[in-house]
């Protein structure tokens, strides 16, 4: 019984399995402290029913607590690119214990392993983030005036959630590509010089860039499409992703090359005016 509370204590499981069968050895105890109950009660041992109860009680506590407070690493695992710094510190401390106990070269640890290193890693790049930002704080608070040092703070603030979700969108489009972040540095390279010359963020331009991938563009003819495809979504208003497609689809469905962009999205352009159509 001492073991099954002191599980319940601990509310963090490698994954759902885990707070599943715990949760089912604490239902087994309160089953048997219910038919302590009712055996002392039909005995009319008061004491013995008393005594049952207050460990009914407590393994039901124990039960609810445990419901509340499972925290699943598998979870956090599959979504770590949006996990807060306090969740993956958290799923690190539990894959770190649960190496403890393993030897080294064994499936188990090696698959442990693996993953605390891409907690860890994700842990180091947002602290890095935070690290730069702080730095440039200190250097910029000499030459802000008191009222302006909350502003450039709730900048900063801003500011580390727009690399979190430009990191999120390379992401994306590396996997829509079947490929690796550092395998695509030219398409973000691309991403962050045009999210300074136009209306669009590096985000949204990545953004443009996914929906090609998806269409099935190379590197390259994603590369000769980008500025084509801003330039018509930014004369029409439209949104990059549905700008993206359209151009996709139309260089598709008339067998261009991706050097026809230009000409395609021209022609899209003038005829969304002429039409009054939208994307």
């Amino acid at each position: 019984m001492a073991n099954i509370h002191e599980e319940a204590r601990i509310p963090v499981y490698l994954n759902d399995e885990q707070a599943k069968s715990a949760l089912k050895n604490l239902q087994q105890e309160a089953d048997k402290w219910r038919k302590k109950m009712h055996e002392a009660m039909v005995s009319g041992d008061m004491k013995g029913m008393k005594a049952a109860e207050r460990e009914l009680k407590k393994t039901q506590k124990s039960a609810s607590q445990l419901k509340n407070e499972t925290f699943e690493v598998d979870k956090i695992l599959r979504n770590i690119s949006s996990a807060s710094l306090q969740d993956l510190n958290k799923t690190k401390r539990l894959l770190r214990n649960q190496m403890k106990g393993l030897t080294r070269d064994t499936k188990e640890y090696i698959s442990l392993s693996k993953q605390y290193n891409r907690v860890t890693s994700e842990i180091k790049k947002i602290n890095g983030a935070i690290t730069t930002q702080s730095g440039l704080f200190s250097k910029m608070k000499k030459f802000l005036p008191i009222a302006g040092i909350a502003s450039f703070g709730l900048t900063l603030r801003n500011a580390t959630q727009i690399v979190i979700q430009f990191d999120k969108a390379q992401s994306n489009l590396a996997a829509a590509l079947e490929t690796t972040k550092s395998q695509i540095k030219d398409l973000t390279d691309d991403a962050i010089r045009y999210g300074t010359i136009t209306k669009f963020t590096a985000t949204e331009v990545t953004s443009l860039q996914t929906e090609f991938a998806k269409l099935g563009f190379t590197r390259e003819q994603i590369k000769a499409s980008t500025k084509a495809t801003l330039d018509f979504a930014a004369a029409t208003n439209a949104e990059l992703g549905p700008a993206a497609t359209a151009v996709g689809v139309a260089l598709n469905a008339f067998n261009l090359s991706a050097a026809n962009s230009e000409r395609v999205a021209s022609a899209m352009a003038i005829a969304t005016a002429k039409t009054a159509l939208g994307f």
